[in-house]
């Protein structure tokens, strides 16, 4: 898989910064076009959700309230952007430029509606979607996250806050032999290809398949020119999924690659236990596919 285009969700809060840092470091290393999207909530069509029995004068306050954040979280996320890609000396083009092959160019596009419809309906069309940290328990933004993962049948990279200044050279896989952990590998081979540090994560299981031992995973990287090394481990009896972040961060890595399950629960995807727990360590970077 190549990397040539990057969409980036620019929400204007705390984690947008370290998201496009990373996307411009990654857009810089594979010559791809970085698209910073904003998606500011818009009060026409978020009334008539929330206004049923409400008075005039209530539906106005209320309007003019999510106008104001509206232009807050834009001129926010317009702040970011500037600081890291205009300022900078990122080459900037409008969000609707031709564009060519190899070329690393940063674009901003500002919208009003639904950011996780938007992100899901744009997000088809990248090769790589880079969702921030969000700020509640789970590290990340649930609605909008699960349609990328979800819904755009892309993988998505969540770095740390921080943000990566440079491709992770430490990262981890998380290996079972599934089809999302396969799907995962094989959309991060342009990033394992730089990484200087390996760890196929396996923790031990009687039942085991054998595609599940890391060792076969590592024959197929070797066909790619990656080395790696097999670190199998014995999971705590709960919860495991932290098991598999503390044996990430034991080995060092800066990230960690991994299959994203999750499943339909009165029509709303809710991630797994091992997906959150990756998320709830913020040092951890993170990047899944589905």
């Amino acid at each position: 898989m190549s990397i040539a285009s990057i969409l980036t969700v620019l929400s204007g809060e705390e984690g947008s910064q370290g998201a496009l840092k990373t996307a411009v470091t990654l857009g810089q290393t594979w010559g791809a076009r970085v698209v910073a999207l904003h998606v500011a909530v818009d009060p026409e069509r978020s009334i008539p959700l929330l206004g049923e029995g409400m008075t005039a004068a209530m539906i106005t306050d209320l309007t003019a309230s999510l106008e104001a954040e509206a232009q807050r979280s834009s001129k926010a996320a317009e702040a970011i952007f500037t600081a890291v890609c205009r300022d900078a000396g990122r080459p900037v083009v409008a969000a609707d430029s031709a564009p060519q092959a190899g070329q690393f160019v940063t674009i901003f596009d500002s919208r009003k509606g639904d950011e996780a419809q938007i992100v899901a309906e744009e997000g088809r069309l990248h090769d790589l979607i880079i969702v921030p940290r969000g700020n509640d328990e789970d590290g990340a933004s649930g609605p909008t996250l699960e349609a990328a993962l979800f819904q755009t049948g892309r993988p998505v990279l969540i770095p740390p806050k921080g943000g990566y200044e440079m491709v992770p050279q430490r990262v981890a896989v998380a290996w079972n032999g599934s089809r999302e952990a396969a799907r995962a590998v094989a959309d991060a081979l342009p990033i394992l290809k730089h990484a200087r540090q390996l760890s196929i994560l396996s923790g031990e299981g009687r039942d085991d398949p054998a595609i599940a031992y890391p060792s076969v995973l590592a024959r197929y990287l070797a066909c790619h020119g990656i080395n790696a090394q097999t670190w199998r481990f014995q999971p705590d009896d709960w919860p495991v999924s932290q098991s598999l972040v503390n044996e990430a961060k034991k080995a060092g890595a800066a990230l960690l690659v991994m299959g994203a399950y999750g499943h339909s629960r009165l029509r709303e995807l809710v991630l797994g236990g091992a997906t959150r727990a990756a998320l709830r360590s913020g040092e951890l970077g993170l990047f899944m596919s589905h």
